[in-house]
């Protein structure tokens, strides 16, 4: 079994990457959906820039569920009576 300290480790810095992933995500999403805005239906680019844009939604919903999964785990700490944050 692993180490519930190194476990506790990972975890922790999941929720930090994801966090920093999302952020970027929001950026990345955000001048998407400017462009798209932009551009005409039968634009040539139109449907390469939906194509970001489904994927920049697939990428943040992947990043909710990990952030999902770490608040989950601080508060299973927390009801055992471990303060999540040290």
């Amino acid at each position: 079994m692993e180490d519930p300290a190194r476990m506790e480790q990972v975890i922790r810095r999941t929720a930090v990457i994801a966090h920093d992933f999302n952020n970027l995500l929001t950026a990345i999403n955000g001048y998407a959906d400017l462009v798209a805005g932009m551009l005409d239906p039968g634009h040539p680019v139109a449907a390469y820039v939906e194509e970001v844009r489904k994927a920049g939604a697939r990428a943040s919903d992947l990043t909710q569920e990990l952030l999902s999964l770490s608040r989950l785990h601080e508060d299973a700490m927390f009801q055992r009576g471990n303060s999540p944050g040290g």
